[in-house]
């Protein structure tokens, strides 16, 4: 069916505009179109393993933080990218991998690499011949770095797209669709606690501290202690031997594990952000344990006899302490003698 339309000016000329639309028994045809296939579609890296985080329709994210970046830069192993079409493309698609670092821009519409001055262009207008696309490339070429040293700067990111030439159900024209596959590197640090303050029993260490001024994505914070002062100067990722525990956003915590009456503990705290990366160390605290009695237990190693002292629950004819009655009586008994 073909649909136009003309408009005629005063000028006695005109222009047709010409609208198709082809129907079959009344019914559009279906966008055949390739679309991206998200299970089959991510980031695998030789030796290690990132969570894709992030994913919405057309990106998915690999985030890694302090430990992960050094790591992966010290191995630079294989980066392979995949890419899942949910159905087979059309004859004649072309598919291209381009990749940008930081605010770098690609052309996403089209398949080649003359418009991309940017944009690295490593394949181009490549036969889209089956469901599956695949490209590797090493660690450090993708992010342009030379080392781990690399993963104590703020963080950066690589995107590396799948752009693909097809054609829409409706027209013959070339169309264009693409998809993004990004790895991050998370590697700044949040702000260490402040005000950090030990109680010391004779098991246990009560610790408390303040959280940092700028609070927002942490997910907690790790508690340092050991019988003998350690380097707060460095990394906490760097520090062996010493006794830590991972807590969530609170504000205290006791620890209990190898603490013992009479020793002298060294006490640090950090903060920890949701890409599990620590803060540096707070301020070194020094606490050492000590007896801790109750009234109660005085009251027995003094000779006290009654059972329960003052926190019974008898009736209060029973629980009053025999050295109190007969201070009462003696009270009563010499103002009888002076009344007579």
């Amino acid at each position: 069916m073909m649909r136009i339309s003309c408009l005629l000016s005063v000028r006695a000329s005109f222009s047709c505009a010409v609208v198709a639309s082809l129907l079959v028994s009344g019914v559009a045809l279906a966008d055949t179109s390739p679309a991206i296939d998200r299970d089959g579609t991510g980031l695998t890296i030789d030796g290690m393993t990132l969570e894709a985080t992030n994913v919405d329709r057309s990106t998915r994210t690999y985030t890694a933080n302090i430990r992960d970046c050094r790591r992966m830069l010290a191995d630079n192993p294989r980066l392979e990218f995949r890419w899942q079409l949910r159905n087979s493309p059309l004859a004649g698609s072309e598919y291209a991998i381009k990749y940008r670092r930081g605010s770098q821009v690609c052309e996403l519409n089209n398949v080649t690499d003359d418009a991309d001055s940017e944009c690295e262009v490593p394949v181009a207008s490549e036969s889209l011949d089956g469901s599956t696309v695949s490209w590797t490339i090493r660690a450090r070429d993708l992010l342009d770095v030379d080392g781990p040293e690399a993963c104590t700067a703020d963080a950066r990111t690589a995107d590396v797209y799948f752009v693909f030439s097809r054609q829409t159900g409706s027209t013959t024209a070339e169309a264009f669709d693409s998809d993004r596959i990004r790895l991050r590197l998370a590697t700044s640090r949040p702000d260490p606690p402040q005000a950090v303050d030990v109680r010391p029993g004779e098991n246990s260490l009560r610790i408390e501290w303040e959280e940092p001024s700028n609070a927002d994505g942490l997910e907690g914070y790790v508690i340092y202690w050991d019988t003998s002062p350690f380097d707060i100067s460095g990394e906490p990722e760097e520090l062996e031997g010493t006794r830590r525990r991972t807590v969530g956003t609170v504000t205290s915590a006791t620890v209990t594990e190898g603490v013992s009456l009479g020793n002298t503990y060294w006490v640090a705290v950090t903060s920890r952000s949701r890409n599990l990366n620590e803060s540096f160390f707070s301020s070194q605290v020094e606490a050492t344990t000590v007896p801790v009695q109750d009234f109660w237990q005085l009251y027995r190693e003094s000779g006290g006899v009654e059972e329960g002292g003052y926190c019974s629950v008898a009736p209060a004819a029973t629980w009053i302490p025999a050295w109190l009655l007969l201070l009462v009586g003696l009270v009563l008994a010499r103002r009888r003698t002076e009344v007579a």
